[in-house]
């Protein structure tokens, strides 16, 4: 499904990414950790186009994507949230599944009563069936969030990126956003997930890869990677702070 190959980056001289390598199969849940500043979030953004790759290569379902336009590469059925939610705020709840699910279309678009009902049914599985008619901008943060992700889901995405979906949550909205996770959005999908709470991680993927200073340190199963000598020394050990 998503094939990354020798991936580099930098900004200013300074490597974000030096040759990360991560081949992610069809249905996979795959956890992406490691301390703040290892490159996660830019990984996300250069597989989406929103920031270039110097060197390497990024396919996805068996399409070459590397540097195209984030637009292009969203039509072709990749999704993604961000660690701050990015809502139409001025917008109800419901107009922003609208906005989503016209997005990349030419004209006036009109939502059907079919299309109305089946945003309405994915609203209902996210929690947010009471808020249809709500300004997004009067959503809690939790609330924000479930929208953000849910957005997501309007154009059925083979693959979908979360980029710190529980940050800033409690224990209980954490554990909220990890079911909705596993019995909403990565039911049939592939989905990579960024996340500093290792507990929300290792129940949701099987599988986790690390990045350390933009490279790939560790990538295996939940088991094996929490084990890893590296990963306790460069990651776990500063959990705490980098949470």
């Amino acid at each position: 499904m998503l094939e990354i190959e020798r991936v580099s980056r930098s900004f200013g001289g300074v490597a974000a990414h030096t040759e990360v390598d991560l081949h992610v199969a069809a249905g996979e849940v795959v956890g992406l950790i490691g301390p703040n500043g290892s490159g996660k979030t830019t990984l996300l953004n250069v597989i989406t186009g929103l920031s270039p790759a110097e060197r390497g290569r990024v396919r996805f379902d068996g399409r070459d994507v590397t540097n195209l336009r984030p637009d292009r590469i969203a039509l072709l059925g990749l999704a993604r949230t961000f660690q701050t939610p990015r809502i139409l705020h001025r917008m109800t709840v419901l107009e922003n599944l609208a906005a989503a699910l016209f997005a990349g279309s030419s004209g006036v678009r009109t939502l059907s009563a079919a299309g109305r009902d089946r945003l309405l049914g994915l609203l209902d599985e996210c929690g947010l069936g009471d808020r249809t008619d709500e300004l997004a901008s009067k959503l809690t943060l939790p609330e924000q969030r479930r929208l953000e992700l849910v957005r997501t889901l309007v154009s059925d995405p083979k693959l979908i990126l979360l980029d710190e979906p529980a940050g800033g949550m409690t224990p209980a909205e954490t554990e909220g956003m990890a079911r909705l996770i596993a019995e909403v959005a990565a039911k049939g999908r592939t989905c990579i997930v960024i996340e500093h709470k290792i507990d929300m991680i290792s129940s949701l993927c099987e599988r986790i890869c690390v990045l350390d200073f933009g490279r790939v340190i560790a990538d295996g199963t939940t088991a094996e990677v929490l084990e890893d000598e590296a990963v306790l020394e460069a990651y776990l050990g500063r959990r705490d702070a980098a949470a």
